[in-house]
């Protein structure tokens, strides 16, 4: 039987079946997979812009916050920033161009009750036409904006507004006070919003404190607070400059100030107009960011635009293009990939840059701060990263080498002199000159330097043939520069990146200096207080001595000698007056704090200026209570306190006017008045009487004369006894009366003051180490005219020779001296055996804190500030005879 032969139907059609199933089969497989491919990287899209307009949001707000630290650093440098000095810092950092959506930056000072008047009269001076406070505080604390830059329509109109008058804004300035954070408020209205379309906003906040630096508790916090930085925002301007505008955006997004969402909360919607009815956004996402510790929550989704893409069009191409499968399945691989590298590109780009913020917001030291930077930027820009500050002159301060593999990073050591530094190549000073990063060889960049990395090694790695050098510019001045170094050119990717680091670096880099010139500011200035005390008390030192050789006159006090001593007397107290209100001002004077009995007080100071009214022909009564009047206190403060009242009150009243001294209670407080028929005040100078350097003008000549300092002290002496002090007046010529009240000791905690030094008429062995003659001269001769036996020197050699050959029982040492000082001469006298019996003084003319601390470290017994009161000095050698163990550091007492 022969074979059967196909059947010829069979044979034509299923060759042709099978394979359009096959077809059929792999398109549609291959369109599943297409589908499923495009949603995944529409999605991956999707979450990269989310993330990516997160961190936008966030990094643009973390700038900002950072022009509110640089312009903190001014105002808590130099409290009295006028109006156009902070004009000229805002222009500086141009805000509009460098911080686009920024609607300001501005200052609302902290306003006691009752000085909203004053305010108001000092801003008017400042040359700001029709400036008020609004609304009105109404006598309690107020919190208004003294200055707003850039000074358009808008930020004129807010001038003047309390800000703690408002709710929203209060609670959020509460917080920026007590945390020392920046602080967002919640979602607000403008007062810059005076046009009929009106935008949401908010502001932030930061506290700035008295001194600089922010206090360790609330209660300082609180008690030290100057005032804020803030900027306001108008949502949606600053959320326009954030993103700009699309015209077809592809994701909207909505953003709500609170963890939930509803129309109460909403701050600013991307697409006002909305989308078409019935449109079911593809993705969404929600995410909650931390802006200046408020939460805020921002709503992301698709829009029409986003179905629209051509991948979503390629779907309907597969089943009509089944032969071109493999060639689309190609090109939509490498799109993927492409996509994906792009994201997690971004990604490391943004976890680098906020790293790299991070560690250039962990210090104000300007080396610090290029030492992190170089180590956060190795590898990610280069193997090996040098870091230089710039001189004046343009040369180059190696700072730091970071190196890769390994981690390696070597700092430089102290900056050498500006004639050593290595200055920059031709390429270098370029890039250098027009403030702009770019790509150039290794040898290039490193040309002209003779020791390129700190630690003294090659600064070109072998096989690093390329530089990216990118310099730190603010301000329009190039601070520093970053150098990486590479065997590859950098990508246009890495110089943008490198771009962005530097322009982060150098606002901090500029905020640092700023932050050091202020510091550096402030030293100067107590630096120059102290040498002041020093030169002035010298002296008078010899003054005052001379006054004790020559012996009362017999014309009394009202003659020659009686004229020296008050006058005397007056210029010391003016000298301890301006370095006393330094030293409040920074926040130096501590409390030595005892139960005193203010009757005591008041009257040994009325009985001291009694000579003085008498002479003057004024007429005075001194009231007091039966009863001691307890109060906690430092009595020598107190006494200051009752002596510059009286002073102001002598010096105010003419011949044959009364003064009057009166001492009660009222209440829980301890009540001192000091009452006068002088010449009075005016009622517009009341609220400004106790202000520093404030005094009326009454005469050409101004016979009064003064420096405007008794009164401002006196203020802020009270209030560190926790009292208030108030001044009243019917007005001029009708007499003036000056009001203190501190609080009444608490029942049973009495503690009495320290004891002094029992004087004892005995005669001792005295070595005065001094270089000055006059003061030297004088005292021998007061002292051995007191029956003590005397030897001199005139420096700290002499001073020391002289101990071990004189034995003295008391020495009275200065401190300013030549060949090695006063506390060089008290630590050589107390390793010897003289120094285990003699009593060491410092005699001296430097009165700050710090001086008295390094004087009782060195060996002193005591620090005497010149010039000190012949009687007082001769209590202190009496005691000499029965003092403790040497070393027993016990305060002297304060310049006559």
């Amino acid at each position: 039987m022969p074979p059967s032969r196909p059947h010829p139907r069979r044979s034509r059609w299923t060759v042709p079946s099978v394979a359009l199933i096959l077809v059929l089969a792999l398109t549609a497989g291959v369109s599943a997979w297409m589908e499923r491919a495009v949603r995944a990287r529409d999605l991956d899209w999707f979450r990269n812009a989310v993330e990516s307009s997160e961190d936008r949001i966030h990094n643009r707000l973390a700038n900002y916050v950072l022009v509110l630290y640089g312009a903190r650093g001014l105002l808590a440098a130099d409290h009295d920033v006028t109006s156009a000095e902070f004009h000229a810092y805002a222009e500086q950092l141009e805000l509009q161009r460098r911080y686009p959506g920024i609607q300001g930056i501005g200052f609302a000072k902290r306003i006691p009750p009752g000085q909203a008047g004053a305010l108001v009269q000092e801003r008017l001076r400042d040359g700001l036409t029709g400036f008020r406070v609004w609304p009105d505080p109404a006598g309690g604390e107020s919190h208004a904006i003294v200055f707003l830059e850039p000074l358009d329509r808008r930020n004129r109109a807010a001038l003047g507004y309390d800000m703690s008058s408002e709710a929203e804004r209060r609670r959020a300035m509460e917080r920026a006070r007590d945390t020392g954070e920046p602080a967002a408020t919640g979602r607000v209205t403008l007062v810059q919003e005076i046009d009929a379309k009106k935008q949401s906003g908010f502001l932030i906040y930061l506290a700035v404190y008295a001194g600089g630096r922010t206090p360790e508790t609330v209660a300082e916090r609180r008690d030290r607070l100057l005032g804020f930085v803030y900027s306001p925002f108008r949502t949606g301007d600053l959320f326009r400059g954030i993103f700009g505008t699309e015209t077809r955006p592809r994701i909207a997004f909505e953003v709500h100030d609170s963890p939930s969402t509803g129309t109460t909360s909403l701050m600013y919607a991307s697409t006002p107009r909305g989308d078409p009815p019935g449109y079911r956004p593809r993705h969404v996402a929600r995410r909650t960011l931390e802006i200046a510790g408020r939460p805020w929550t921002v709503d992301f989704r698709t829009r029409p635009a986003f179905d629209s893409t051509p991948s979503a069009s390629l779907l309907w191409l597969v089943p009509i293009t089944g032969l071109l499968l493999g060639g689309m399945l190609f090109v939509l691989l490498r799109v993927q990939v492409r996509a994906r590298e792009e994201a997690e590109r971004s990604e490391a780009r943004l976890r680098f840059l906020a790293r790299a913020t991070g560690a250039i917001q962990r210090s104000l030291d300007p080396r610090s701060m290029l030492v992190a930077v170089a180590a956060e930027a190795v590898p990610r820009l280069g193997e090996r990263c040098l870091a230089d500050l710039v001189g004046p002159e343009g040369t180059l301060e190696p700072v730091a080498d970071a190196r890769a593999p390994g981690g390696a990073l070597e700092v430089a050591p102290d900056p050498a002199p500006a004639g050593m530094r290595p200055r920059p190549g031709e390429a270098m000073a370029r890039i250098l000159d027009g403030g702009r990063a770019a790509v150039v060889l290794a040898a290039d960049a490193l040309r002209g330097r003779e020791d390129d990395a700190p630690g003294g090694a090659t600064a070109r790695p072998e096989g690093a043939e390329w530089a990216l050098v990118a310099p730190l510019v603010a301000r329009g001045a190039t601070l520093g520069v970053l150098t990486f170094l590479s065997p590859r050119p950098a990508t246009a990717s890495d110089l943008g990146l490198a771009e962005e680091l530097a322009s982060r670096a150098g606002l901090a880099l500029d905020n640092a200096r700023l932050y050091q010139d202020a510091q550096e500011a402030n030293r100067r200035k107590d630096r120059f207080l102290a040498m002041l005390g020093h030169e002035l008390r010298n002296p008078l030192a010899a003054i005052q001595y001379a006054l004790r050789l020559l012996g009362r006159a017999s014309d009394g006090d009202g003659g020659a000698r009686g004229v020296i001593a008050r006058q005397a007397r007056q210029l010391a107290r003016l000298v301890d007056d301006l370095l006393d209100v330094s030293r409040i001002d920074a926040g130096k004077i501590t409390l030595r704090l005892s139960t005193v009995d203010l009757r005591e007080v008041a009257l040994s100071s009325w009985e001291a200026h009694r000579p003085t009214w008498e002479s003057r022909g004024q007429r005075g009564a001194a009231r007091v209570p039966d009863e001691p009047v307890w109060v906690e206190g430092d009595p020598a403060r107190l006494e200051q306190v009752v002596s510059n009242l009286l002073d102001n009150a002598i010096k105010y009243t003419p011949p044959g006017g009364r003064i009057a001294l009166d001492v009660s209670r009222a209440g829980t407080c301890a009540v001192l008045a000091v009452e006068d028929d002088g010449i009075g005040i005016a009622p517009e100078m009341l609220p400004r009487i106790f202000e520093l350097f404030t005094q009326e003008e009454r005469s050409v000549g101004r016979t009064q004369g003064g420096l405007g300092l008794g009164l401002a002290l006196v203020r802020e002496l009270v209030r560190m006894h926790g009292g208030e002090v108030v001044a009243s007046s019917p007005g001029p010529d009708r007499g003036s009366r000056f009001e203190v009240r501190v609080p009444l000791a608490a029942p049973g905690g009495v503690r009495p003051a320290p004891e002094g030094i029992p004087a004892r008429p005995a005669r001792r062995r005295i070595l005065i180490v001094e270089d000055q003659d006059d003061v030297r001269e004088t005292l021998r001769e007061v002292l051995e005219m007191e029956g003590h036996t005397v030897a001199t020197a005139v420096d700290g050699p002499g001073g020391v020779d002289g101990a071990r050959a004189f034995r003295p029982d008391v020495a009275l040492v200065d401190i300013g001296l030549p060949g090695f000082d006063g506390l060089e001469v008290a630590r050589r006298i107390r390793s010897g055996p003289v120094g285990r019996t003699c009593v060491l003084l410092a005699l001296t003319g430097y009165g700050q804190p710090a001086d008295r601390e390094r004087a009782l470290a060195a060996g002193f017994d005591g620090h005497l500030v010149k010039p000190v009161d012949p009687d007082a000095l001769g209590e202190w050698i009496a005691g000499a005879g029965h003092s403790p163990e040497p070393g027993r550091h016990v305060a002297g007492p304060r310049a006559f």
